[in-house]
This record gives C-alpha cells, sequence and structure tokens, in this order.
C-alpha cells in the first residue's frame, strides 16, 4: 500500500472517529451510538491495523486499542449521566441543599459567586429532608473563593437549573483544606502585595487559577477572541513548568523527577481542575507511547476524578489533545514549507480548532476564526508572565520584573483588542473552514516531495516519524 493512500485512510479515520467521539459524549441516544460505534469497528480495524492510528504488527493489538475506546466512551457517558440532579423532592419546594465544592469558585463577569457543589441532600421550609445526587451550579454574592473539597450548606432557591443562595454555612473542612487556603494565601500575598494591577492578577490567575483581590477585564477580551484556554488553567502551565525544571536541572533522572514534584505541587495548590489532571497524569506516564498514553490519561482520570466528566470544558480538552496529536503532522507538512522550525505551534492551534469547534458551537453557538490567529502569540505571553510570575515568588517584585510584566499585559491587551473585533462564525462558517483546510492538504500532501521527508503515518523500520523531516 502506498505511503498516500495510507496517510489518506488515516486522516479519514482520524475524523471519523473524533466526530464520534463528540456526537457520543453529547447526545442522549448513547446506546444507540455505542453500537453503531462497534459495528463500525471493524471497518476501522482494517484501516488503522496498516499503518494509521494505532499501527502495530499486530492486527489483534489494533482490535484491542479500538475496543477499549468504545468502552472507554461509553464509560465516559455513563459517569456524564451520573452526575445529572436526583433531588427527590419537588425543585420549587427546596430551600436548602447540602453538599461538596468540586473545585475552587470563581466569579462570573457581573461579580457573582459561582461554584458547582456535589450534593449529598436536600430540604424544605417545612422541615423534610432528603438524600440528594448529582452537580448543581450554585451562585450567589460571596466575597472570597470557597476552595475545592468544603462541605457546604446553602439556603436559597432553585432558579432556571441554578441553585441562587442567599446564605451560605461551611459543614466540613479538612485539614489539607486549611492547609491549602494558607499556602494560596501565602503565594497570592507574595505576588500581590498591596497591589492590585492587572498584570499582577494576570500573573496571579496564570499561577493559582483565581484572584481573589479583583476581577481580569483581559479575561472578557481573551473570550471575544476565543482564547479564553489561552488563560485558563490547562496542560500549557505544566508544559512550562516541566520546561524549566528540565533547563535547570538537566534532562537526567534529577530533571524528571524535579518536573514530576512541580507539576505535583501546582496541581496540589490550584486544584484538581479536569485540563490539569488529564495533563498531570499525562506527566507521570511519560514511559507510556503517546497515543497509548492517552486512553489510560482517560481512563485514570474517570477512575480517579469521575466528577471531572460533569464538564464540557473537560471533552474539549480531551478533543483538542486528540486533535494535536493526530493532525498536527500533517500541517507541520506543510506550513514547515513556509514558517520553517516555526511551524509546530501554528500547526497545533490549526489542529486544535479544526476538531474543537463543534463543542464550543455546542456550548455557544458560535466560534470565533481569530483564534486562529491570535492562540499563538497569546499563548507565549501568557508562559511569559506566568514565568515572571514565578520570577517575582523567588526573588520578589523588583522593578524590572514589574516594569516588564507590565509590558507583557499591554501587548497581550493590544493583541486581544485587535482581533477581538473580528466577526464570529456558525457551522456555515465552518464547513468553509475545514473544505479550506482539506483543500490544502490535498493539493500539498499528496506532493511526493512533501510526503517522502515527512513520511507521515508511514510505519516503516526505522520508526515513525510523524512531521519529522528525515535527512
Amino acid at each position: 500500500m502506498s505511503a498516500k493512500n495510507v496517510n489518506l485512510k488515516y486522516l479519514v479515520a482520524s475524523v471519523i472517529s473524533c466526530a464520534l467521539c463528540i456526537v457520543l459524549a453529547f447526545n442522549a441516544a448513547g446506546w444507540v451510538l455505542f453500537v453503531l460505534l462497534l459495528l463500525l469497528g471493524p471497518v476501522f480495524m482494517s484501516v488503522l491495523s496498516s499503518g494509521g492510528i494505532f499501527a502495530s504488527p499486530s492486527r489483534a493489538h489494533t482490535a484491542l486499542v479500538l475496543f477499549a475506546l468504545c468502552v472507554l466512551v461509553f464509560q465516559a457517558i455513563t459517569i456524564r449521566r451520573s452526575f445529572q440532579v436526583d433531588l427527590g423532592l419537588p425543585q420549587e419546594q427546596i430551600s436548602t441543599v447540602q453538599g461538596t465544592v468540586i473545585y475552587d469558585s470563581s466569579f462570573t463577569q457581573r461579580g457573582n459567586h459561582y461554584m458547582k457543589l456535589s450534593l449529598t441532600g436536600c430540604g424544605t421550609e417545612n422541615g423534610d429532608f432528603c438524600s440528594a445526587e448529582g452537580v448543581v451550579v450554585a451562585i450567589g454574592k460571596e466575597s472570597e473563593i470557597i476552595s475545592s473539597g468544603i462541605g457546604l450548606s446553602l439556603t436559597g432557591r432553585f432558579s432556571e437549573g441554578l441553585f441562587v443562595y442567599d446564605s451560605l454555612q461551611v459543614t466540613t473542612r479538612s485539614a489539607f483544606n486549611t492547609l491549602r487556603e494558607r499556602m494560596i494565601g501565602f503565594l497570592q500575598h507574595r505576588m500581590l502585595s498591596d497591589s492590585d494591577s492587572n498584570p499582577d492578577l494576570l500573573s496571579c490567575q496564570l499561577l493559582l487559577g483565581r484572584a481573589d483581590e479583583g476581577t481580569l477585564p483581559l479575561i472578557q477580551k481573551a473570550r471575544d477572541c476565543g482564547c479564553a484556554h489561552v488563560l485558563a488553567l490547562s496542560g500549557m502551565h505544566l508544559g512550562i513548568l516541566v520546561s524549566l525544571c528540565t533547563a535547570v536541572f538537566g534532562k537526567g533522572r534529577i530533571g524528571r523527577v524535579a518536573g514530576l514534584l512541580a507539576v505535583a505541587a501546582f496541581v496540589t495548590v490550584a486544584g484538581p481542575r479536569p485540563s490539569l489532571v488529564r495533563a498531570a497524569l499525562g506527566c507521570f506516564l511519560f514511559f507510556v507511547p503517546l497515543k497509548e498514553r492517552m486512553f489510560l490519561v482517560l481512563f485514570l482520570q474517570m477512575l480517579l476524578f469521575p466528577w471531572s466528566f460533569a464538564e464540557l470544558g473537560c471533552c474539549y480538552g480531551y478533543v483538542a489533545v486528540f486533535a494535536i496529536i493526530n493532525l498536527t503532522p500533517y500541517f507541520e507538512a506543510v506550513l514547515f514549507q513556509y514558517l520553517g522550525q516555526f511551524s509546530k505551534l501554528p500547526s497545533a492551534t490549526l489542529a486544535a480548532v479544526l476538531f474543537s469547534v463543534p463543542v464550543q458551537m455546542l456550548s455557544n453557538g458560535y466560534w470565533c476564526p481569530s483564534a486562529i490567529i491570535t492562540s499563538p502569540p497569546a499563548g507565549l505571553l501568557a508562559a511569559l508572565s506566568m514565568v515572571i510570575g514565578m520570577l517575582e515568588l523567588v526573588f520578589g517584585k523588583t522593578g524590572f520584573l514589574v516594569k516588564l510584566n507590565g509590558h507583557v499585559y499591554s501587548l497581550m491587551e493590544r493583541l486581544f483588542d485587535t482581533f477581538g473585533r473580528w466577526p464570529r462564525a456558525g457551522w456555515v462558517g465552518y464547513g468553509i473552514f475545514i473544505a479550506l483546510i482539506f483543500l490544502i492538504l490535498a493539493f500539498n500532501l499528496t506532493d511526493k516531495r512533501i510526503l517522502t521527508p515527512y513520511k507521515i503515518g508511514n510505519n516503516n523500520k526505522g520508526g515513525r516519524t510523524h512531521g519529522k523531516r528525515v535527512r
């Protein structure tokens, strides 16, 4: 079989597999589509076993991995459904809910306190009380962030599926909660001191995932550009930590251990957010091949942190990672001709946008084409702000670091202001985007001069190069 045929089958199988996973995650008829995916399994096996996503000398191994994909997707759907709210009492009569904060609370654009509770019980004004299950969103006027793992009793009412509370009472607090809040308080005081400037708040947001001292206007500007993921805690932050540890301690065992310790400390302080959990598990499973690691991480996250799959962002993250792993080599093979060694970041951005737009459409009803241009430079600026924040933690707030952080914030603000005026797009725009992408790939990847040096997806004796130029 020619390399071109293998590549085209690989690309088609990647797109169809991801599309099925997205539909499975959001469609109520999960059983029907799960059976459909199983029926399509033999078709994919013949494609994937010939040098594609799960290339392996053994067809039995390919079948096993494909079956594992089906089981994991079905398990994710089951977990997501299990977190649907079951109150046991008429919703309009409920005045009290009890539960545990899933992850650190935050603030909405209007300044309201926002948190998610894993319910344990609910009650009415008449004194009736019963157990409850599921995850509910609570909104109120609390002025301080409440850490994950703290038990609460909220008094209020349900309104349009949300619980609007008037008062809250802490019912349980562990020693770990107290220690973690003290650590966060110390780090925030060292980073912010008596200042509440926007650059300092940005560094605090990127390092700790919170900015208790105020709201950050840059976040809304990032949303307008479709770049909110750049300022949210994600695998990018852990990658920066690991890279810094590698630069300081080397690429040997000491550097690797230091990187893992830094990852564990960061997740402990920032909290077990879905994207951080996924990235941290990936770091600790570094010894597993990349594609197999994705499935193992998915299984462990569902086993250890099942509540994270009640989040739309969790699906968004896995879809983006899947795209980056499987499609980036194709974009890099094309963009390398024009950008050279700088083609990797734009290629990863294109791949992530291509697959994550359906998730954005399901959640927002639109997507921002400007994210294709703004995400790479915004990511670099966010990384620089994060590094400056780390240096301020170590050396204190020197004049040079404060001034440099101010310039970084100004550049990011100008970037978002410039591209935030670009129009938003819908499904028609997404269709045009897909057509352009596949048209460019079809014209470029059929050129032997591009296929030969990159050997995308070609599993030869020398190993898979996946977009790396063979010299």
